[in-house]
């Protein structure tokens, strides 16, 4: 560049500096920020973040936290997206207390600090089990004129059936504190199936939709498995027809079920299959083959069971001859 008469400015460093974090050479982005000086331009914030993001990704959390202690000695105090970065990277270390001491700290020193950075440490401490201090965080960031989003309000959520703790999760809800989205009721949905309380679960899905949420292949594969647990596989085809989603792990959630149940020469599975044929008829989902690799029925449902658990062993397998 500089041959044809055009200098790079700091926007051209951080490209070329993102580049190499994307392919590892760490060493060549530190030997420029070294000669930003000589070389006449001046490393930014979003230069650290670029370079802090590709530590972080790379594994390396202490040497992302000397760029920090860097930045700060040029004068250049971090912004949310650089907070995010740092917290993230300490979460993903397991290090979730240093997430919620650093996210202290930036209140302290005033550093620009959102709802995505609560939402991170917040996400990070549900992941850890600790939904008391997640209620915490809660409670401080709307002190300090912090509005909690619905992705706050769906951590809480997991966070308190993590805990075990369903019914304070579904009041939360109910109080309607928040408006609830399709992914905060599936979660509600996933645990009270776990729990083996189907009545709650066709509950919360009926308030859906009486709410105008649409169900996505996640809250259907919750109700096809939720169905087959309590051994109501009828309903759970009812389920699938109504979500007609392909997903794999709804067709795999059903079929598996009606296999390791004797079913795969049953009525069930011979609807499942003709409904199954007649959706994929135009389709061009890879789940088509398995339907059509052989012509015989016995042969079509113990290739249809294969196909959904290639790993399967004898012992399902007996479930099909």
């Amino acid at each position: 560049m500089r041959n044809f008469g055009c200098s790079p400015n700091t926007v051209t460093y951080n490209v070329l500096i993102e580049g190499l974090c994307k392919v590892g050479y760490f060493s060549d982005v530190e030997k420029i920020l070294e000669e930003s000086t000589s070389m006449g331009w001046k490393p930014d914030v979003i230069t650290y973040s670029i370079y802090m993001n590709g530590l972080c990704k790379n594994g390396d959390a202490d040497k992302a936290f000397e760029q920090l202690e860097a930045m700060l000695e040029k004068g250049l105090n971090p912004n949310s997206v650089t907070l995010n970065i740092l917290l993230d990277c300490l979460c993903h270390c397991s290090k979730v207390w240093e997430a919620e001491l650093l996210l202290g700290r930036s209140l302290e020193l005033e550093w620009d600090v959102n709802v995505v950075n609560y939402n991170t440490v917040m996400s990070g401490l549900c992941k850890s089990e600790k939904s008391s201090a997640v209620l915490k965080l809660l409670g401080d960031m709307m002190k300090k004129g912090i509005d909690p989003n619905i992705w706050t309000f769906t951590i809480v959520i997991h966070s308190l059936c993590r805990a075990g703790k369903i019914w304070e999760a579904k009041f939360v809800i109910e109080r309607r504190v928040f408006v609830a989205n399709v992914v905060t009721y599936t979660i509600l949905m996933q645990y009270f199936c776990w729990e083996g309380n189907l009545g709650e679960v066709q509950l919360l899905f009926a308030k859906m939709q009486v709410e105008g949420i649409q169900p996505n292949a996640v809250t259907y594969n919750v109700m096809v498995d939720c169905f087959c647990r309590q051994g109501k596989y009828s309903d759970a085809i009812v389920y699938f027809v109504k979500g007609w989603v392909l997903d794999f792990c709804i067709f795999h959630s059903l079929i598996k079920a009606l296999c390791r149940k004797g079913y795969c020469l049953g009525m069930e599975i011979h609807v499942l299959f003709h409904l199954i044929v007649a959706r994929l008829s135009n389709s061009q989902s890879p789940l088509r083959q398995c339907f059509y690799t052989v012509s015989s029925g016995g042969e079509v449902k113990k290739e249809l069971c294969r196909a959904t658990n290639p790993r399967s062993s004898k012992a399902d397998e007996s479930f099909v001859k």
